[in-house]
């Protein structure tokens, strides 16, 4: 696991957490105000991106990287390369970095491995954590 700032990502790896910044801008949570966006690179580079749902009459909340996932299988995908998260909030708390929830971290490891590279991010991408599935605290 190492801390990086969004200039010594790779051009890569800077693509994907852009794109998952514009899908947490798309993030529907009026109740939590907190907001997700996952990003998910395929074996052959393709992007597919998810995003928190609140869900309040279920009490369900999607999760933005299950989403990415159940999308990107959707549409033929098998095999990933990467995925990263940002998220940030009402309260203006962008200086938390929030990992994948324990189930979604078990179907990460199902459907790409434990070597699945996880990029991590606050909601200012001033400091971002770069690891794999299996790494993850």
């Amino acid at each position: 696991m190492k801390i990086v700032n969004y200039d010594q990502l790779t051009e890569q790896q800077r693509e994907l957490l852009d794109a998952a910044e514009k899908a947490m801008e798309d993030a529907y949570q009026p109740s939590h105000g907190y907001f997700v966006g996952a990003a998910l690179l395929t074996s052959d580079n393709q992007i597919i991106t998810g995003w928190g749902i609140e869900e309040s009459v279920h009490d369900l909340t999607p999760c933005a990287e299950m989403a990415a996932l159940k999308e990107a299988n959707s549409q033929g995908y098998r095999s990933y390369k990467s995925i990263a998260f940002i998220s940030g909030s009402y309260d203006s708390d962008t200086e938390k970095i929030i990992g994948p929830c324990n189930d979604c971290r078990q179907m990460m490891e199902g459907y790409a491995g434990p070597d699945l590279e996880v990029i991590l991010s606050t909601a200012k991408k001033d400091r971002i954590v770069v690891t794999s599935i299996d790494k993850l605290p």
